[in-house]
């Protein structure tokens, strides 16, 4: 037996030999990968009470309730308690933003 044990595996209809090390450092690249991007995504997964949700948008606390119920802003309940996540609440808000009226966007443009 070898220090180096040649590995086979079957890829896109192809055979591909590889060392261990070799199949190591794949691997631990691959890993490191995956870690990277979960990194990415929790950080970028921002969730809010419905206190801070209501704070964000600015209404009373009770509202975010009937929000939830009557208008479909984004909610995840868990148990009796709502849980929000802030990129979905901030894109519902875009959603439902009111038009600019055409004199405002007008004086915008010539400040």
């Amino acid at each position: 037996m070898t220090t180096e044990v040649d590995l086979a595996r079957h890829v896109a209809g192809r055979i591909v030999v590889v060392t261990t090390e070799e199949l190591a450092a794949l691997l631990e690249s691959a890993v490191r990968r995956a870690l990277d991007s979960l990194e990415g995504r929790s950080a970028a997964l921002e969730w809010l009470d419905a206190a801070a949700a209501a704070e964000l948008l600015r209404v009373h606390p009770r509202t975010i309730g009937k929000l939830v119920r009557q208008q479909g802003l984004p909610a995840h309940r868990i148990g009796k308690l709502y849980r929000f996540e802030r990129r979905e609440l901030l894109a519902w808000i875009e959603k439902h933003r009111a038009p600019t009226p055409k004199h405002l966007r007008e004086f915008r443009a010539v400040r």
